[in-house]
């Protein structure tokens, strides 16, 4: 009898996933051709100064580099969040009903000191974000002056000059990468040590199925 019903429990699961990951993926392909599509249509249709003062490895990198974070990023992260807000609910849910609502008292300053971190990374992400996306950008420009040009360099024996400036390029740009990998640890951290804290505060209060509640749908 238990065992049906578990079956029944594996069956709708693996049919809820397979009707999101349908979801994703077509939600995924409606947002990168609308994209695609505007952003084709406002580079055709821009005017020959636009293309005076913008550098051909910035619309190149809106064609690769963005469009990339669309057909991959995209789906993961709202996937993420969307799992993220259930796990959420369920630990609330949990605490509710094992502490009749006392043990949410201590969210509600554990939830501003939440928010002060939130609030300090989204202004610093969001501008190394921008660094990042501002160095990529002569990646593609030297490599499509260097198709353009391959002739030329070779004939004045240029290729070492060349190939250093693709170099520094990519060093330059990993510099950003990495910092922005940093700003995601220093996030992480921060959110691991209050989340430890009030967990450590139900294991004192002798909640100890609440804390092992909480544990498995923070770690899931």
């Amino acid at each position: 009898y238990y065992i049906n019903i578990y079956a029944t429990f594996g069956m709708v699961g693996v049919f809820c996933l397979t009707v999101r990951s349908i979801f994703m993926a077509t939600h995924r392909l409606h947002a990168s051709t609308k994209i695609h599509h505007q952003l084709v249509t406002s580079v055709l249709k821009a005017p020959v100064s636009f293309f005076d003062i913008t550098p051909i490895g910035r619309i190149l990198n809106r064609f690769a580099a963005d469009m990339d974070k669309i057909d991959m990023e995209l789906t993961q992260s709202l996937g993420q969040g969307v799992g993220t807000i259930f796990s959420v609910m369920g630990a609330a849910a949990g605490i509710i009903a094992a502490t009749k609502g006392t043990m949410m008292v201590p969210l509600i300053p554990i939830g501003y000191f939440y928010w002060i971190v939130q609030k300090w990374f989204r202004k610093s992400s969001t501008e190394i974000q921008r660094v990042e996306s501002i160095t990529r950008t002569p990646i593609f420009t030297d490599f499509s002056q260097t198709l353009s040009g391959v002739s030329s360099i070779r004939a004045y024996g240029e290729k070492k000059t060349f190939f250093g400036k693709c170099l520094t390029s990519f060093d330059v740009n990993n510099a950003a990468y990495i910092m922005t990998m940093l700003v995601n640890q220093w996030l992480s951290v921060r959110l691991d040590v209050l989340g430890g804290e009030y967990e450590g505060l139900l294991r004192e209060r002798g909640r100890g199925e609440v804390s092992f509640h909480l544990t498995h749908h923070t770690t899931q």
